[in-house]
């Protein structure tokens, strides 16, 4: 008995609907022009709200039949906001008279912000980390050891370098750090820079050539205050 009452109050409430109740916007041309022919409108006008004049001069509900085509039933249901998903014409009729209730909206489940993931999450880089090499000009008041020293001991206890690059591989990690050291030692010593360009033209970025070419920068520039570079592996969080 609940269940007939309650597909009574649903196709009373269908009867009574107006075109205050209807949003026109969510509708295509194409289905206003469905609607429109249902209602057994012709000359239709071009211009979309000629259009949507014309329709609202007929009523929203009519007699919904056999005779009607799938589209037809589609567009009427789309004019009431009502489920139009892929059925039969029988549960399309069925649902614009009510006598099926609309199936209940599935709840999404939120993924709290600290789980999303971005799409390089896990994603492997090389950090370039550079070490600049110290100012070891004597300066005006004669400070020179002290500075080294103080500049020296900072950079040991803090670690003050700077990254000179992210990158995907580690060849080009240690591609960087090579241009960045040899840089250095040319404007130091030009003929141990030559030295070491020719090697680097003979082989492959590698943490082998970084080394090589850190310990002649530790030859050129003293321990205090040669150049330095590696690379620090890390994945995308």
């Amino acid at each position: 008995m609940q269940n007939i009452e309650h597909k009574m109050s649903k196709r009373k409430k269908s009867e009574q609907t107006q075109w205050s109740d209807v949003n026109l916007t969510s509708l295509s041309m194409k289905d206003l022009r469905i609607l429109s022919q249902t209602r057994k409108l012709s000359n239709l006008p071009s211009k979309r709200a000629e259009l949507e004049d014309l329709l609202t001069t007929k009523d929203v509900d009519i007699d919904y039949n056999d005779s009607m085509t799938v589209r037809q039933l589609q567009a009427e249901l789309k004019l009431r906001g009502l489920d139009e998903t892929t059925a039969t014409k029988k549960v399309y009729l069925q649902r614009l008279r009510g006598e099926i209730a609309p199936p209940e909206k599935k709840r999404v489940k939120k993924v709290p912000k600290r789980k999303r993931r971005h799409k390089a999450w896990g994603a492997k880089i090389f950090v370039a980390m550079y070490q600049p090499p110290l100012d070891t000009a004597k300066d005006e008041d004669g400070m020179f050891f002290l500075h080294v020293f103080v500049t020296f001991f900072f950079l040991m206890c803090f670690k003050q370098a700077k990254v000179l690059g992210v990158f995907a591989s580690e060849p080009h990690a240690y591609n960087a750090l090579i241009e960045k050291l040899l840089e250095d030692l040319k404007k130091k010593d030009e003929k141990v820079f030559h030295e070491m360009e020719k090697e680097r033209n003979e082989k492959p970025p590698s943490s082998e050539l970084l080394q090589n070419i850190s310990e002649k920068c530790l030859a050129v520039f003293g321990q205090e205050s040669e150049p330095n570079g590696w690379v620090v592996t890390s994945k995308v969080a």
